[in-house]
């Protein structure tokens, strides 16, 4: 079985984490408005490989139920940690020189995993409502 996922977000680690840190800091953040990808709370992975231990071997989309770009994303995490958004500067991945290749479009289609009850609503409601 195999579970893919475009970028998992939560409290404690990662993205998340630093962003927070880094404006708490008070230091600027350039985020990309051309890289997009469908955000997932690690609620809802953790959910999703506990409910994959029922589910027939395959390979399983696990898509957050909205796709944003860094900057809208970074604005969201923002504002649920009621951080100052003037701290967010909008770039483009293109002007940034990178090791390796990124995709624009990591948009995934979980239907296949939706379909088996997968459950993706997690971020949305904890960031965006």
């Amino acid at each position: 079985m195999i579970l893919r996922f475009a970028l998992v977000i939560g409290e404690n680690g990662g993205y998340e984490k630093a962003l927070v840190n880094n404006l708490k800091e008070k230091k600027m953040q350039t985020l990309y408005t051309d890289e997009i990808r469908s955000v997932l709370a690690i609620e809802d992975l953790c959910h999703a490989v506990e409910k994959a231990l029922q589910w027939n071997g395959g390979i399983y989309n696990l898509g957050g139920s909205i796709a944003l770009n860094r900057f809208e994303l970074g604005r969201a995490i923002a504002k649920r940690h009621d951080l100052d958004f003037s701290l967010l500067k909008e770039g483009l991945q293109n002007d940034i020189k990178m090791l390796a290749k990124r995709p624009k479009n990591v948009i995934l289609n979980s239907d296949k995993a939706i379909e088996n009850g997968f459950v993706n609503s997690t971020f949305k409601t904890k960031y965006l409502l």
